[in-house]
C-alpha cells in the first residue's frame, strides 16, 4: 500500500513541474500503478477470482471488482491521452480538453488509491488482517489493540531513566559502590479509543461482515461508530428490538458511560450524540421509554456548556416526546383498533331494509372485490411494526394485527351464511359460483388475504356437503376454484403464495398469517442469547441475528403497507358493514354450529330407512297396520 502511495505522490508532483506536452508522454505512472494494484492483490491471496478468500467474501468480491473497475477506467483515459499525444492533439485550441483529461487522469489515480485501501480494510476487517481488533465466527481470533502511535515515542525515555551502574569485579570489589535506578514512572498509556477494541471482540460477525451477536455494551458502541460506517438494517433493528434484552433506563446509561469515557474520541462523543437523537426523533415508544428521560436529560446538561447548539437540538427532541407524547418522525400509523368502515366519512348507516339485507348475488364481483379490497386495506395499513415484533395477535384483542384476523374470520362466515340463505340448490350454486370470482378478483388485485378467506369458507364442512349445489356449478368456475386453491395452497410452506406476495408488486394485501408464521417460527425456534469464545474465556452474547431475521420479515410486510387508489362504494361498504356486524354477534362456536345444522336442513343426510311392510299393500292394509301399531304402543303403555 505504501508502494501506491509513493507512486500516487510521485507522479502527482510531476505533474506540478513538467509541462502538458509531457505529461502526455509519461505513461510509466499507470504502468507501475497497474503493478502496484496486481502486487497488492497478489500478496493478500486474491488476486485470482477463484482464491479461497474471493470465494469465501462476498463484500471481498465486490471490493475487488470494483478495484479493477477502477484501475481499467484509469488504464483506459491514459491510452486515450497517448493516442492524442501521437495525432498530436497538442494545438492551443485543443489545451482546454488536454488539461481536462489529464485532470481526470489525476482523480482515477486517486481513486484506484482509495479502492485500493478500502480493499484493505475489507481484507483487514473479515479475515483477521494486520492490527485492528476483529472477531470472525469461524476463527475466533483476537488481536490485543496496541498503543495510539504518538504514545510510542515515550519509550525512548527509557534508557534515560536510569544512570549506568559501576562495573563491579573481584578486582576492584572494594571500590565497588552501589547504583540505583532514578525513580522516574512513565505516563500510563491511555487504552485506544473507549476501550473500543475490547468491546469489538464482544461482536460476532457472519462471512459478510454482518454483526450476528454481541453483548449490549459492544451492540451499543456498534451503534455509536461512525456514520460512514454504520449498517444502517443494523441501526434499525436495534431500536426496535433493543427492549427485548434492555431496558430504556439500561440504553440510556449505557450510552452516558461511553460518553463520559475518558478515552472517548471526538467522533464517538458525536455517534453518542446522534444515538440519543435518533432514539427520540424516530424510534421512541411512549408507553415504554418515560422512565429513560431523566438519564436523557442529564446527558443533555452535560453537554450544555460544550456544545450549545447540540443541547438546544436534543431539548427540542426531549420536549417533543414529553409534552407531545410521539416521536419527531412518525413511522406508521396510529395504533389503534380501526374501524374499517369509519374511512368512508359519508357513510351514514342505512336503515334494514329487504334489499340491504339480501345476497351478495345483487353486487358485481369486481366491485365487490374492490371495496373489500378497500376495507381490508384499512385494516392492513394500521399495523406497526411494534405489534408484529412483540407479538401482540397472542397477548391483547385491541391490536391491530386482531383486527384483520377477525374481519377475514368474519368474512369466511359471512361466505357460508350467504350460500346457505337460499333454499334451492340452483340458487346456492349461483351463490358459490359468486363467491368463487369474487376470491379470482382479489388474486387479479393481489388481496390475498381476502381470497384465502373465501377460499377457507369454501373448503368448511357446512359447504363441502352440498352436493346438489356444487353439482350445479359450472365446470369453468370450479377450474378457477382448483387454480385458487393450488396457488394459495399450504404445501411446501406456501411456495407459491411466497412466489406471488414476493414479486415486490405494490400495491398488495398479503396473506398475514403467512407473515405472522414467519415470525413465530423465528422468535421461538432460536435462542435470546448464545455462547461466544472471548478474551477471558467463554462469554453470553445476545442473539442479534434472531432479531435480524425478525427485522427482515417485518420489514417486509411494511414495504407492502400501500394503500389501494380506489374509488369506494357507500352501497356496497353499507351492507359489508351490516352483514360483518350480524356475523359478529355470534361467536366462532355458535356460527358452526349453527351453520352445520342449516346446512343439514338443506340437503338432509342420506340414510337408508327400511321399507315399511305395507310398501307393496292397498289401503285397507296400511289403515290395519296403522291401528295394530297404535294398539301396541297403548297397551305398551298401560302396562
Amino acid at each position: 500500500m505504501r508502494a501506491l502511495l509513493r507512486v500516487l505522490l510521485e507522479y502527482w508532483d510531476l505533474m506540478r513541474l513538467i509541462s502538458y506536452r509531457e505529461a502526455l508522454g509519461n505513461f510509466e505512472f499507470v504502468r507501475a500503478l497497474t503493478r502496484g494494484v496486481f502486487d497488492l492483490l497478489d500478496t493478500s491471496n486474491c488476486l485470482m477470482s477463484d482464491s479461497q478468500l474471493i470465494k469465501s467474501y462476498k463484500r471481498l468480491r465486490q471490493q475487488r471488482k470494483q478495484l479493477l473497475s477502477v484501475l481499467q477506467s484509469l488504464f483506459k483515459v491514459a491510452a486515450h491521452l497517448q493516442e492524442d499525444h501521437l495525432i498530436g492533439m497538442h494545438h492551443a485550441t485543443h489545451r482546454m480538453k488536454i488539461d481536462n483529461a489529464i485532470e481526470t487522469v489525476i482523480l482515477k489515480a486517486f481513486q484506484t488509491v482509495a479502492r485500493a485501501a478500502h480493499f484493505l480494510d475489507t481484507l483487514d476487517t473479515l479475515h483477521g488482517f494486520a492490527h485492528k481488533t476483529s472477531i470472525t465466527v469461524a476463527g475466533r481470533t483476537y488481536h490485543f489493540p496496541s498503543p495510539p502511535l504518538h504514545q510510542l515515542g515515550r519509550l525512548r525515555a527509557q534508557p534515560e531513566a536510569a544512570r549506568p551502574t559501576e562495573s563491579c569485579s573481584p578486582r576492584n570489589s572494594i571500590d565497588c559502590a552501589s547504583a540505583t535506578l532514578a525513580d522516574c514512572r512513565l505516563k500510563a498509556i491511555n487504552p485506544t479509543g473507549l476501550n473500543e477494541n475490547f468491546l469489538y471482540c464482544e461482536l460476532a460477525h457472519d462471512e459478510d461482515g454482518k454483526v450476528v451477536g454481541g453483548t449490549f455494551a459492544a451492540l451499543v458502541a456498534k451503534l455509536t461508530t461512525c456514520d460512514a460506517e454504520l449498517d444502517w438494517s443494523f441501526v434499525s433493528t436495534f431500536y426496535l428490538t433493543f427492549r427485548f434484552f434492555a431496558s430504556p433506563l439500561q440504553f440510556a446509561n449505557t450510552l452516558l458511560a461511553q460518553f463520559d469515557e475518558s478515552a472517548a474520541s471526538m467522533s464517538h462523543k458525536v455517534g453518542v450524540y446522534n444515538a440519543f437523537v435518533r432514539w427520540l426523533g424516530s424510534y421512541w415508544r411512549e408507553d415504554l421509554d418515560q422512565g429513560a428521560i431523566p438519564a436523557i436529560q442529564r446527558f443533555a446538561i452535560t453537554i450544555v456548556r460544550e456544545y450549545p447548539k447540540a443541547e438546544r437540538l436534543l431539548r427540542s427532541k426531549i420536549e417533543a416526546v414529553l409534552y407531545i407524547g410521539k416521536p419527531a418522525v412518525v413511522r406508521s400509523a396510529k395504533l389503534m383498533m380501526l374501524d374499517p368502515f369509519r374511512t368512508d366519512t359519508s357513510f351514514q348507516r342505512a336503515p334494514k331494509t329487504e334489499e340491504t339485507s339480501s345476497s351478495v348475488l345483487r353486487f358485481d364481483s369486481l366491485q365487490f372485490a374492490q371495496q373489500l379490497t378497500i376495507t381490508t386495506s384499512a385494516l392492513f395499513c394500521s399495523i406497526k411494526d411494534e405489534e408484529l415484533f412483540e407479538r401482540e395477535w397472542a397477548k391483547r384483542s385491541e391490536s391491530n394485527v386482531k383486527a384483520v384476523i377477525a374481519f377475514s374470520t368474519s368474512l369466511s362466515y359471512l361466505v357460508a351464511d350467504d350460500i346457505m340463505q337460499h333454499e334451492k340448490p340452483l340458487k346456492r350454486a349461483r351463490s358459490i359460483k359468486h363467491w368463487i370470482d369474487i376470491a379470482d378478483r382479489c388474486t387479479r388485485l393481489r388481496n390475498y388475504e381476502s381470497s384465502m378467506a373465501i377460499i377457507a369458507s369454501l373448503n368448511f364442512a357446512s359447504i363441502g356437503r352440498l352436493k346438489k349445489s356444487w353439482e350445479m356449478v359450472p365446470a369453468n368456475e370450479i377450474a378457477i376454484l382448483q387454480s385458487l386453491a393450488s396457488k394459495l395452497s399450504t404445501k411446501n410452506n406456501f411456495e407459491e403464495l411466497r412466489k406471488l406476495q414476493g414479486s415486490n408488486n405494490r400495491p398488495c394485501l398479503p396473506y398475514l398469517g403467512l407473515y405472522l408464521k414467519d415470525l413465530t417460527f423465528t422468535g421461538d425456534g432460536n435462542a435470546d442469547t448464545k455462547t461466544m469464545h472471548g478474551l477471558n474465556g467463554d462469554i453470553a452474547i445476545i442473539n442479534f441475528d434472531k432479531y435480524l431475521r425478525m427485522a427482515k420479515i417485518v420489514s417486509s410486510l411494511q414495504y407492502l403497507q400501500v394503500p389501494y387508489p380506489l374509488i369506494s362504494s357507500l352501497e356496497i361498504r353499507t351492507w359489508l358493514q351490516q352483514q360483518v356486524s350480524r356475523i359478529r354477534f355470534w361467536s366462532d362456536w355458535d356460527l358452526e354450529d349453527r351453520l352445520y345444522r342449516k346446512s343439514e336442513c338443506l340437503e338432509p343426510r342420506e340414510v337408508e330407512h327400511p321399507r315399511p311392510p305395507y310398501a307393496d299393500h292397498g289401503l285397507v292394509r296400511r289403515i290395519q297396520y296403522k291401528l295394530s301399531t297404535l294398539s301396541l304402543r297403548i297397551g305398551g303403555s298401560t302396562t
